[in-house]
């Protein structure tokens, strides 16, 4: 009885976590980063396979290049978020007090709130963007103050002592673990030695 009372309950426990999980789906792709010299910077998709031209003509002097800058990025959407991709979920538009919002026939104004392939490309795009501009831009290098680097200094040598103090203590648990064993033995062996052995 207990026994099947500790499987319900840990059943129970199992439902909840699964109660409690989120599926994500990720979506992972590759963009080429084309910088021309006249200053134009061009993004095109890339086949995740890796079968792809690499030749591009600038959008903006149509000059001719075969050097890019390969992006790799991932986005994630929840499971029933990108179930809706393709499709068509009206729904009315609410306004800043989640009152629908009417038109001048005095009919709530309708939108399609499903996930569009449009709205999947902006995203990657917008990322390869922001990828970019860090990767242009990276932050200045903020040199440590001396107070900084007295605090990075004795950190070190708190790790070390205690490391150290962490061997020696290891240290002692062995020995006093093999005298503890010894003694077993020793005790064992006194056993056996005052045992009569009937041939």
């Amino acid at each position: 009885m207990r026994t099947l009372i500790s499987l319900v309950v840990g059943l129970a426990i199992c439902l909840t976590a699964l109660a409690d999980d989120r599926v994500i789906t990720q979506v992972r792709y590759r963009k080429a980063i084309w910088t021309c010299k006249c200053g134009q910077v061009d993004y095109t998709d890339l086949n995740m396979s890796g079968m792809n031209t690499y030749e591009h003509n600038c959008s903006k002097c149509a000059k001719w290049s075969n050097k890019f800058t390969n992006y790799s990025g991932s986005t994630t959407y929840t499971q029933d978020r990108y179930d809706t991709l393709g499709k068509t979920i009206m729904e009315p538009v609410l306004d800043e007090e989640g009152k629908p919002v009417l038109d001048k026939d005095g009919k709530p104004v309708m939108e399609n709130t499903a996930l569009s392939q449009d709205d999947v490309n902006a995203k990657k795009q917008a990322l390869a963007e922001a990828w970019k501009y860090q990767h242009d831009n990276p932050p200045d290098y903020i040199p440590p103050t001396q107070a900084e680097l007295r605090q990075m200094y004795g950190d070190r040598i708190q790790e070390a002592e205690q490391y150290e103090t962490d061997i020696v203590y290891t240290k002692k648990e062995l020995e006093a673990k093999k005298a503890e064993l010894e003694e077993k033995l020793a005790n064992v062996t006194d056993e056996i030695d005052d045992k009569e052995i009937t041939p």
